[in-house]
């Protein structure tokens, strides 16, 4: 599933490094985000998104990956 949605935010234009995509593993590892999806959204737009500009990209990227998880 993480896989998937690290492709698509590559896909949607985000530059996503392999340090910002460890760090969101490892928080997730430490449970900063629990279980609920709302939270890890929160968590993975802040480690992720470099710019206001890709909040879009990063919301398409997101809808497309989690929308059967709501």
């Amino acid at each position: 599933m993480f896989t998937n949605f690290f492709y698509t935010c590559k896909a949607k234009g985000l530059q996503i490094t392999l340090s910002e995509w460890l760090t969101l593993q490892e928080a997730l590892d430490k449970g900063l985000c629990g279980s609920s999806l709302t939270q890890f959204y929160y968590l993975a737009r802040m480690i992720l998104v470099k710019s206001e500009t890709d909040f879009d990209k990063f919301d398409m990227a997101f809808e497309e990956c989690f929308k059967a998880a709501q």
